[in-house]
């Protein structure tokens, strides 16, 4: 595209940004000898090769106990768009890893029935 407008006579400026991404190996949540694949949410933060280990604890509205469990949220239904800190359902993820939990698995589901991405803050939902 820049090529062909600065052949019709248009000055073009190219600015260089970081976009961070995510190349996709594995994502999968395993209980027992039942497994489902997984959609990342964006920010990703890899795992590493071994995955983590560790009981389920299911968060449907309040942050109970979840210390060292993999959450795994099922948000209200609802047209939810973003995923940030300080509103919406990003609340109950910052609860939950402020509770201590090993992981957090959302459960966003669209009419089609395909996991929904949510948008989130460029420098991520959780920091550490």
């Amino acid at each position: 595209m820049a090529g062909r407008l600065r052949a019709w006579g248009y000055a073009v400026e190219e600015p260089a940004f970081d976009a961070p991404y995510f190349v996709r190996r594995t994502t999968r949540l395993t209980v027992g000898t039942t497994s489902a694949e997984v959609a990342p949410q964006a920010i990703v933060a890899p795992t590493g090769s071994g995955g983590i280990t560790a009981p389920l604890a299911l968060v449907e509205h309040a942050v109970g106990a979840v210390r060292d469990r993999i959450v795994v949220f099922v948000p209200p239904f609802g047209r939810h768009a973003a995923l940030f800190a300080d509103g919406g359902i990003g609340q109950t993820d910052m609860a939950a890893a402020e509770a201590g939990a090993a992981a957090i698995v959302m459960v966003t589901m669209g009419p089609s029935g395909e996991a929904v991405a949510l948008n989130s803050p460029a420098e991520g939902l959780f920091r550490g």
